[in-house]
């Protein structure tokens, strides 16, 4: 069980990414680097249809939050490359491993505390399986 920093805003978007199969999930905690979100998932996604599948899951999941929403109505989408959901205190990227790799967002936010990535899921995962 996730117990940091803003997990009651992104751990449901951050497990719908998880079961969607989405490859190597950030979360970064920018509540005190910028103004206009709080944290941001950063998510990598095999293929163009993988892109979607991510996206569609997240938003089954959004339907059902009542404090999260997308935005800008179903998310900004270029279906090859890249899908950008702002939900207001939390914003999802999801990119193919190109374009991840290209704009480098967790480059970008240095600075910004890395509040979960796939090591913190597998060091847990395995530790809870020996118990």
């Amino acid at each position: 069980m996730l117990n940091k920093k803003g997990s009651d805003i992104w751990s449901g978007a951050l497990n719908a990414v998880q079961e969607a199969k989405g490859i190597n999930p950030v979360v970064l905690d920018l509540v005190d680097h910028c103004s206009w979100t709080d944290y941001m998932i950063v998510v990598t996604a095999t293929s163009r249809i993988h892109l979607r599948g991510i996206y569609q899951k997240v938003l089954d999941l959004l339907k059902e939050d009542k404090h999260l929403f997308v935005r800008n109505g179903k998310g900004t989408k270029d279906e090859n490359q890249w899908i950008l959901m702002d939900c207001g205190s939390l914003v999802i990227q999801i990119q193919t491993a190109e374009a991840r790799e290209y704009y480098d967002l967790e480059g970008v936010w240095f600075k910004a505390e890395r509040l979960f990535t796939e090591e913190d899921y597998s060091s847990s995962s395995s530790s809870s399986s020996k118990s």
